[in-house]
């Protein structure tokens, strides 16, 4: 694979090149990656990798964030008698290092015997992500949920491939045979375990007798502290590459990768998860079975100091 250094010489060029026109491309034709395929920039400085032709099976992924698209010929800007042809996937973040990142995830894909299947894949997976993010990124939130992932992980080895599930469901980390149903909420007030749950998540937790309730204060650090991306990053680097989990994490990576709030936000993690404590709520005492028919929903608000069966 080619060095951060040499990747980085190669983006300096590009700085300094003539385009013809926005389709343009600087192709650095010196480095093939695996399955012969090359790479280069455009004049906005985004990452455009060609890919196999056989690959192409429609659109997909996010248009300016990372996109493939359908088979293009392409001819050298340096050596007009040099021609390639391929779908090219853009990668819209101008950032050096996350692109090296996205350029060594795809060579590492293109090693795989399925590569196009498993390119199509991780796109899929982008595209789901978008679908399941809520309009406002919530950075307190999503920060307690990779605090708790990777305060799990040496009691759950796998825990994070069941994380990021669909947002239909009614935990945060599904069950699997190694860990219970966890719901994960979290409050920037320092003073109170107070966590609103709709009547659907209570009605889960009653259904659910194993359920598991984590409780977390995130707290602010703006000298010292690590972003969202930051923890996702360190968490990614505990992760095998084939995990299900590592996949999902490095879609929420790329897809958030131009949110100020994902990159600026910056809370302490070591006083965020030295917070953390478990929960089996006990919601016996709340009927709602049957629900009657009028009551479609709603959201209750629930101090988790006062509530019984805490976890040690």
């Amino acid at each position: 694979m080619i060095t951060v250094e040499a990747y980085k010489r190669f983006f300096d060029k590009t700085l300094s090149h003539n385009f013809d026109n926005d389709g343009s491309i600087l192709l650095f034709e010196e480095f093939k990656l695996n399955n012969s395929c090359i790479f280069g920039f455009n004049r906005f400085k985004n990452l455009i990798i060609i890919l196999p032709q056989e690959i192409y099976q429609s659109n997909v992924g996010i248009e300016n964030v990372c996109i493939l698209k359908s088979p293009t010929e392409y001819t050298s800007l340096l050596d007009k008698s040099f021609k390639t042809y391929g779908c090219p996937l853009t990668y819209y973040s101008d950032d050096l290092d996350e692109q090296f990142q996205l350029l060594n995830h795809i060579n590492d894909l293109l090693l795989l015997e399925d590569y196009g299947n498993q390119i199509n894949n991780f796109l899929n997976i982008l595209e789901n992500i978008r679908f399941k993010a809520s309009l406002k990124f919530n950075s307190s939130g999503f920060f307690a949920e990779v605090c708790t992932v990777l305060f799990l992980q040496e009691k759950y080895p796998k825990i994070a491939n069941h994380w990021i599930g669909s947002r239909n469901n009614s935990f945060d980390i599904k069950s699997s045979p190694e860990n219970p149903n966890i719901e994960i909420k979290s409050t920037l007030n320092s003073e109170s375990r107070e966590h609103k749950l709709s009547i659907n998540q209570i009605q889960s937790f009653k259904d659910n007798k194993d359920a598991e309730l984590a409780s977390l204060i995130v707290s602010k650090d703006e000298v010292r502290g690590k972003s969202c991306n930051d923890i996702c990053k360190l968490l990614l680097s505990k992760l095998s590459k084939n995990e299900v989990g590592y996949q999902n994490l490095f879609n929420i990576i790329l897809y958030y990768s131009r949110n100020a709030d994902f990159n600026n936000d910056l809370y302490d993690l070591e006083k965020t998860t030295k917070s953390i404590k478990f929960y089996m709520p006990d919601f016996s005492d709340l009927n709602l079975n049957p629900q009657p028919l009028w009551l479609t929903g709603g959201v209750l608000n629930i101090d988790f100091d006062i509530i019984k069966n805490l976890i040690q």
